[in-house]
């Protein structure tokens, strides 16, 4: 399955209303890899995203999934249509090393706070976009390390 079949699923899933999947470039910077349901006045913004700008870009230089709800005060890009204020999350995922080499930015159609247990299963889920090494990936379940091939 590529990425953007991968990330069309992963936002159904959890009943997102778009998604982007950014794959590590370099040291500092996140590429584009897939995006689903995003505005093309949004995508050409944000094709890649550096160390520490924006939600993205913070997960990927904290090592650390990020959530926020706006209380509407997200700025948000021009569009002919206006979004509504909504929720995000920004997920990296990593390789055997701990190392970022991915992260998966989901955007809500409310403006919830997203419960820990709901993170915690998208975080999971997320684990399976790692393809490094691509047999198996690292899933942590009731405390336990274990190996599971990619869905």
């Amino acid at each position: 399955m590529d990425v953007s079949d991968w990330l069309e699923r992963f936002v159904k899933e959890h009943k997102a209303l778009a998604g982007v999947v950014y794959e590590r470039g370099d040291r500092d910077t996140l590429i584009l890899a897939a995006a689903w349901q995003i505005p093309p006045v949004a995508l050409a913004a944000v094709r890649t995203v550096h160390r520490g700008c924006g939600l993205v870009g913070l997960a990927f230089e904290r090592n650390a999934t990020l959530s926020t709800c706006t209380g509407g005060r997200r700025k948000r890009f021009a569009l002919p249509t206006p979004l509504p204020e909504a929720a995000a999350v920004a997920l990296p995922v990593q390789d055997l090393q701990g190392e970022v080499t991915a992260v998966v930015y989901l955007n809500f159609p409310d403006d919830r706070r997203l419960r820990d247990d709901e993170l915690i299963q998208m975080l999971d889920r997320a684990t399976t976009l790692a393809r490094r090494p691509p047999a198996a990936v690292p899933r942590v379940r009731d405390g336990l390390l274990r190996l599971s091939a990619l869905s």
